[in-house]
This record gives C-alpha cells, structure tokens and sequence, in this order.
C-alpha cells in the first residue's frame, strides 16, 4: 500500500540530527522498525517539529496497525512537504482504519426492505473501504449519492474521495468513477 519513502525532508534540523534522519530512513526501508523508531524518537527531543522524524515514526505505526498513533505523527507533518502525495494517501487509509465498522446486518436488512436507501449503501461502502475491497465501495459509495443527493455533498463523497486518493485518480478505477461522479 503506502511505499516507504527512501529519501530525507529538508528541516531546520543541524547536522548530527539530519545524519540521524539518514540513518532512520535507512533502517526504515530495510524494515529495521525499533532502531528506525529509536533514532526518529531521539530527533523529536532534540527537534519536535522534525517533520522527517514525525513521517518516519507515523510510518511505522502504520505498518505495525498502531493508527491512532500513526495518525497523531502524521497529523504533524508540515503540509507541502516532500512526500505529502503519500501522505495524503496514508492519512486517507487511516480515516479507513480508525473509522467504526458499521452495522452491517442491519444495513443488508434494510436494502432488502428499500433497495434506494442510501443510508444502508454509506455503510456498506465504508465496510467494503475498512476491508480495503475499493471498487465495491465506490460501487455502494456511489449508490449512496444517488439515492440521497446530500450525501453528494456529505460523508459519502468524503469517503468516495479519500478511495480516489488512496486509489490514485490516475488509476483506471480512480478515472472510471470520477468520470461517473462528475
């Protein structure tokens, strides 16, 4: 899903933190997880805001399903910075993570009394989403704005959206239901 960036962020950092910055990033790609985290957690006391160090430690929280605390990390890097494209996607996919599941048997048990109700489609996209099943969850995602035109406008579409990022809008499936939304 989300590459392992194998590059260092420019920061107000001085040298001694930057050669820590290069050497995290080297153990983070080689799947090092505990030395990587060890050097961006010593950065971080030295430099807080380290942008690199918050990207790195978010990384691997990530990795290892820790999504809150990815999500604190990656909520601090600075926007802009390099790398922000796979930022914006892992910052999608834990919206996906951290999201509730929703109910589905009562979802499934009101399609069948109302095929149109876009309520039960938003739930059944954004279990298809937490599943990492994508084109279902456009699918339903889809049904859902249909079906209630402010959900156009509302969670659904956010959802849609944060799909397309994670997805790439240059992907054929991103294309094809951006075509369809628009």
């Amino acid at each position: 899903f989300v590459k392992i960036r194998k590059y260092s962020w420019k920061s107000s950092a001085g040298r001694e933190e930057e050669a820590s910055l290069s050497e995290a990033d080297r153990l983070l790609s080689a799947g090092r997880w505990e030395a990587a985290q060890a050097l961006y957690t010593e950065v971080l006391k030295k430099e807080p805001k380290a942008s690199s160090a918050h990207f790195g430690l978010g990384t691997i929280a990530f990795h290892q399903g820790r999504y809150a605390e990815a999500a604190k990390h990656l909520g601090q890097v600075e926007p802009g910075a390099p790398g922000s494209a796979d930022l914006s996607k892992m910052m999608a996919l834990l919206w996906f993570e951290l999201a509730p599941l929703p109910d589905l048997m009562a979802a499934r048990k009101r399609l069948a009394e109302d095929p149109g109700d876009g309520a039960a489609h938003l739930a059944r996209g954004l279990a298809y989403a937490k599943g990492r099943q994508y084109e279902p969850a456009l699918e339903e995602l889809m049904k859902a704005m249909e079906a209630d035109p402010p959900a156009r406008e509302g969670e659904a579409k956010d959802a849609f959206l944060k799909i397309i990022e994670i997805l790439g809008r240059e992907s054929e499936i991103g294309r094809r239901f951006m075509l369809r939304l628009s």
